[in-house]
């Protein structure tokens, strides 16, 4: 089917989704329990007779320094017993009904910097429709997909020419996946990072050329004058700003989008995406292990991203 969904759409058959739906009339706030009512129960899950007669704690106590081997899962996690325990005692809010465990970046992050990625994720969106109404009416691409936007903008921010030959892209580079790529500056398979940031609309004969090194190696192995006209055209295209959308000028893209192309392999933590799905994963464990001590209802949502925060229903 021509059907383009947006990431992180689950998948149920329809034979599966039409049970589920009617134990949704029964259970309208939750889904987890309308899944088990249709007789698809999780590893791990519990039924309602379970959860409603499990003891819950008062409060959740601090992990002693060492109790789980590692420092930084450690850390996050006593930030949230900290934040969990705190809402609980609070008058305003109490024990959450349910807490939903999510992926984010940084636990830490104060409202003024949550707000500040609220308001940026938002001007991304808005962006990016832009932009996939340019695909559908000037390009023709009924359906344009996530890859299709980035292509797009990849191809205006770098001012229609090839970030490592330095021959003009043509319009045709957009939609032509036979001689021009999305490449991952960093390799994905050596930083985990498959985000607009990481990414350029490059010819497909030289990103086979470059294979798995970071574009920076890839252009010293060509020798210091070629290097030196890379860093040259890298620093042109990210200090002029030349992101543009429907006409109009928009901010210089961020100093991390800037740092990737100069990145060196030898720069990149060689346990980088080892550590990183492995502290997820303890983290997500140990917190559903914690939370489930002081909510009935406690479930997760899965991102691609590092560390979690909750988010309680009162």
């Amino acid at each position: 089917m021509n059907i383009a969904l947006e990431p992180d759409y689950g998948s149920l058959s329809s034979r599966a989704i039409r049970k589920i739906i009617k134990e949704l009339q029964k259970f309208p706030e939750n889904a987890t329990h309308a899944a088990i009512a249709a007789g698809y129960k999780q590893r791990g899950s519990e039924t309602l007779d379970e959860k409603t007669s499990r003891e819950l704690l008062e409060k959740l106590e601090p992990l002693k320094k060492g109790t789980l081997r590692n420092p930084v899962v450690e850390k996050v996690l006593n930030q949230l017993i900290t934040l969990v325990n705190e809402l609980i005692a609070s008058d305003e809010f109490g024990r959450p009904d349910e807490i939903r465990i999510e992926l984010a970046r940084d636990l830490k992050s104060g409202a003024k910097e949550r707000k500040r990625k609220e308001v940026a994720i938002n001007k991304a969106r808005k962006e990016n429709e832009a932009i996939r109404d340019i695909l559908t009416n000037e390009f023709g691409i009924k359906r344009p997909s996530r890859r299709d936007v980035f292509r797009y903008r990849c191809w205006v921010e770098q001012k229609h020419q090839c970030l490592y030959t330095g021959e003009p892209l043509p319009q045709d580079a957009i939609i032509n996946g036979e001689e021009y790529d999305l490449d991952h500056i960093i390799p994905r398979s050596r930083m985990f990072n498959d985000s607009f940031a990481n990414l350029v609309l490059v010819k497909r004969s030289a990103n086979q050329e470059k294979d798995n090194q970071t574009a920076h190696d890839y252009m010293a192995g060509k020798g210091k004058e070629a290097l030196d006209t890379f860093l040259v055209r890298v620093k042109s295209l990210y200090d002029e700003g030349s992101r543009r959308k429907a006409g109009q000028n928009l901010k210089p893209v961020s100093a991390r989008r800037k740092h990737f192309p100069l990145m060196k392999g030898k720069d990149i933590p060689q346990d980088f995406i080892e550590r990183q799905l492995r502290e997820s994963q303890y983290i997500v464990k140990e917190a559903m292990h914690l939370l489930r001590q002081v909510s009935r209802e406690v479930t997760t949502q899965p991102t691609q991203e590092t560390t979690c925060v909750t988010t309680g229903t009162y």
